[in-house]
């Protein structure tokens, strides 16, 4: 499940895309439950929202087995509203901080830790830089590829250059980020919690990350001149989809393969010109 700033547009996105990945099902129904409640559906309204949405997902979707789970979540959305939190603030302070660190995967790692502790930060006042996900969610997100044992060991390196701090409960691996700034003005705006590792690493005005046009996650492209608008993963989805032709002739708007670039005319239209050419055809030849 991904960190998110502005809970009632991912959950808007998500709807209108129909995307969600079946290991999520479980995090995007508790999400789901919590907006349909703030948005004032009935509790029968939410039930059969939730159905709708999941059987998309899993055709095995049972809403029977899901009852107990949505009234949990509809009980934990009376408590705590949707997170409305527009962007992550990142001073020159803090990056000049992790520009010292000299080791690229370590910076990013560093980077990543810090722009979470800042998310928790906003979640919870009294939160004071700590952060205790999985250690999967802070090397995903930084984009830093290790050895799983050698992961501890990278999180000790950054203890030992004094930027963070360990929890002596070593089951859950708490971390205190130690350099978090929030006197200065930021000088980065982090708007989207995902691939934080490319975010920091192509800083600058020849940035070779760009945000997906279907779904807004940053991905990486080969040049800062390339015309990719898609991530790898809506990439896919886009050559699948057919494509929206306007037929030259009248006007009508009509559907066809996503490779097909020759198509100008929609079916009825084809068709009628089709015919014409052959009753030429056949006047010319009677002529003869």
């Amino acid at each position: 499940m991904d960190l998110i700033l502005n809970e009632k547009q991912y959950v808007e996105k998500m709807l209108e895309l129909g995307d969600c990945s079946p290991k999520d099902l479980g995090a995007n129904i508790a999400l789901l439950t919590r907006y349909m409640y703030q948005e004032k559906y009935t509790q029968k309204e939410i039930y059969n929202g939730i159905e709708e949405f999941a059987s998309k997902v899993d055709s095995d979707f049972d809403i029977n087995n899901w009852y107990s789970f949505i009234d949990k979540c509809i009980g934990k959305a009376k408590k705590r509203d949707l997170l409305n939190i527009d962007y992550i603030p990142i001073t020159q302070k803090e990056l000049d901080t992790i520009k010292e660190i000299k080791n690229p995967a370590r910076e990013r790692l560093a980077f990543t830790l810090l722009v979470i502790a800042k998310f928790n930060n906003l979640k919870s006042e009294t939160n004071n830089n700590w952060i205790n996900y999985s250690m999967d969610v802070y090397f995903n997100l930084a984009r830093v590829t290790c050895r799983v044992d050698d992961r501890p060991y990278m999180i000790y390196d950054l203890k030992e250059l004094g930027l963070v701090e360990v929890s002596k409960k070593i089951a859950r691996f708490n971390i205190r980020i130690t350099f978090v700034d929030d006197e200065s003005d930021p000088v980065l705006k982090i708007t989207d919690m995902r691939e934080l590792g490319y975010q920091y690493q192509n800083l600058g005005p020849k940035s070779k990350i760009k945000l997906c046009k279907r779904c807004g996650k940053p991905y990486k492209v080969k040049s800062s001149k390339a015309r990719s608008a898609f991530c790898s993963d809506c990439q896919v989805i886009q050559e699948k989809k057919p494509k929206v032709i306007k037929c030259e002739n009248c006007g009508k708007e009509f559907l066809t393969s996503p490779k097909n670039n020759s198509s100008t005319l929609c079916t009825e239209c084809h068709r009628e010109v089709k015919n014409e050419i052959n009753r030429t055809f056949m006047r010319k030849v009677r002529q003869k």
